[in-house]
């Protein structure tokens, strides 16, 4: 399993994945045609916002020089242009025992102090952004 060193890792980047049996340092990443890529570590440099993200995709693997630098696998990105006019959005991401499933053959049986299948669980994230792109 790989892990990022987050002493190393500055812009918050997902942990690198292995594919095709190959090391994490042979996928390579593109973000609107252009390398977005640590050269030394190998992690995705730039995280552009979920709602930026109007593409990605990883290509078949191919043998064409345009992707020499990838052993594994190429994954490119494609961005939202912008627009002159002021727009955002919001979300509220919330996880509760409510909405989880059980597993039937461990959670069988009703806690004997709170009565639950369950144990209580919340979890809530939210967050905003607004701007205007140009």
């Amino acid at each position: 399993m790989v892990t990022n060193n987050s002493a190393e890792d500055f812009q918050g980047s997902p942990t690198p994945v292995n594919i095709n049996g190959q090391h994490f340092s042979g996928v390579s990443y593109e973000l609107d045609g252009a390398a977005n890529q640590d050269p030394i570590l190998g992690q995705i440099v730039i995280n552009p916002p979920l709602d930026a993200v109007t593409e990605a995709r990883s290509p078949p693997p191919t043998t064409t020089a345009e992707f020499g630098q990838a052993v594994a696998a190429v994954v490119t990105s494609q961005t939202k242009s912008g627009t002159n006019s002021f727009h955002g959005d919001a979300f509220d991401y919330r996880r509760s025992d409510a909405q989880q499933a059980r597993n039937p053959f461990t959670q069988n049986t009703p806690d004997l102090l709170t009565h639950r299948l369950l144990p209580p669980a919340l979890y809530s994230q939210f967050a905003a952004q607004s701007g205007v792109l140009s």
